[in-house]
């Protein structure tokens, strides 16, 4: 059946050819018209001047209305337009205006200014329900139904899917009733031509080579959206074009791109222990997700908890020191801005920890391992345990926040008098152009150090 775009989709396809050759120019013409005269914001091309089929159009008996709801049912307000004919050709100059319209009951009353009849419903309708449209005209009566179609749901591409250069781009969805076509709208982030599917049994669309020509070919995210039509059914002087407009659409948050996308440059974050009082915060580039180790990004302004933050040159950190010492839960706030844009860091203060094991001046065997233990009010999101007094330090990798103990391999450790320390570590998180794995590094010691000796235990010889 031929048909309109609905104002969810301009720039949709023109009726089929199946009358002559003024109707169909005249309906092209009343596309751009009802499109420029509803809500929807993508833009038409231009149509062909209407052509009517005479200086006045048939009354009474012999009259034919053209009908065009605009998205019946998906929105409180609700709008139809209705539109003389003559002899096959809708004439969107001459609208109906003297016509008692009702949908569900609730009456449309004409707009002048919109030449449209406009009413409300006392919510939108689900997908699913019924739409009854009534119109009156004199003595005659046009009667139109139909059901709000289902949201259809993606099932192809997987979402973020990139395509090189080339390929061809499947859209593939579920939808359990037919609706009567689909049309497709790309955004990247400027709206590309819509695409119909005129057979409501599809399951899947094949994007023109065209339009997938037209997109970006840098990676750049582009969304897609699927819009299910349903014209409805009528009963009465309406002419074959006529349409209810019902309509629902997918949600904006499924994404693929064409071509290479150019190096993704962040900043890359590692708080070097900002703890109770004492913050230090060393700032990279990372290209990709990789840090540049090779230098930190110079020139930031920023701030912890409204405290200035100042770049130490020797250490590559920025440090600043808090007028109060925070306690366990407290929030840290770090914000810093540079040519990439600004950085919102938060987090807050862990519970602090407390060694159990080994006890104060305990002396171990240096044969042995060295198990440390230690009990925490509530899992941090990770732990790291150190060692101290040998020729260097050792240091645990990050440990799980549910972990209570770790073991050191005797032949890491040194002979002598050692320390023990433990951290609980909060990662923080971040809004702004950071990379993956940043993290603000928020430290809380635990209560006590452990000192203990590790001594070389030689064996009494065998008696002769």
């Amino acid at each position: 059946m031929p048909h309109l775009p609905h104002p969810l989709d301009p720039g949709g396809s023109a009726a089929r050819p199946r009358w002559r050759l003024g109707a169909s120019l005249a309906l092209l013409a009343l596309v751009a018209l009802l499109t420029a005269c509803t809500t929807g914001s993508n833009p038409t091309t231009p149509s062909p001047d209407p052509t009517p089929g005479g200086d006045e159009p048939p009354v009474g008996a012999d009259a034919v209305y053209f009908v065009h709801g605009s998205g019946l049912g998906d929105a409180t307000e609700q709008v139809v337009a209705l539109f003389h004919t003559d002899d096959g050709v809708i004439d969107p100059t001459r609208p109906v205006e003297d016509a008692a319209v009702t949908l569900n009951g609730a009456v449309l009353a004409y707009d002048a200014a919109r030449q449209r009849y406009v009413g409300s419903l006392p919510a939108a309708l689900d997908p699913g329900a019924e739409v009854q449209l009534t119109i009156e005209v004199g003595e005659q009566r046009i009667e139109a139904s139909g059901r709000v179609p289902q949201v259809a749901t993606f099932t192809a591409p997987a979402p973020y899917t990139n395509f090189a250069v080339g390929d061809l781009v499947e859209l593939a969805w579920d939808l359990e009733e037919d609706p009567d076509r689909y049309v497709v709208f790309l955004r990247y982030p400027f709206s590309a031509p819509p695409h119909e599917v005129t057979d409501g049994a599809a399951r899947s669309t094949v994007l023109p080579e065209a339009l997938v020509g037209s997109l970006p070919h840098d990676g750049t995210p582009v969304s897609y959206q699927l819009v299910a039509h349903v014209n409805g059914t009528f009963r009465g002087p309406a002419h074959p074009a006529s349409s209810l407009g019902l309509a629902t659409r997918t949600a904006a948050d499924r994404y693929f791109s064409v071509g290479e996308a150019p190096p993704e440059v962040r900043y890359f974050v590692e708080g070097a222990k900002m703890g109770p009082r004492h913050q230090a915060v060393r700032v990279l580039m990372a290209t990709d997700g990789v840090p540049d180790r090779s230098e930190p990004v110079l020139g930031l302004t920023g701030m912890v908890n409204g405290r200035a933050l100042t770049y130490d040159a020797e250490r590559g950190l920025y440090r600043v020191e808090l007028p109060e010492a925070l306690a366990a839960g407290d929030r840290l706030d770090l914000y810093f801005e540079g040519p990439l844009g600004a950085v919102h860091g938060v987090g807050r203060l862990p519970d602090q920890p407390r060694i159990t094991a080994p006890t104060m001046g305990a002396e171990l065997p240096a044969q042995s391992p060295v198990v440390v233990r230690w009990e925490s009010p509530s899992d941090p999101a990770a732990f790291r345990v150190t060692i101290e007094g040998g020729p260097s330090p050792i240091e645990s990798e990050l440990l799980p926040g549910d972990a209570r103990s770790y073991t050191f391999p005797a032949a890491a450790l040194g002979i002598g008098d050692l320390v023990v320390r433990l951290e609980a570590i909060a990662h923080g998180s971040f809004s702004g152009p950071v990379a993956v794995g940043s993290t603000m590094g928020i430290h809380h010691e635990a209560s006590n150090d452990v000192r203990f000796r590790r001594t070389v235990v030689i064996p009494d010889p065998p008696l002769p």
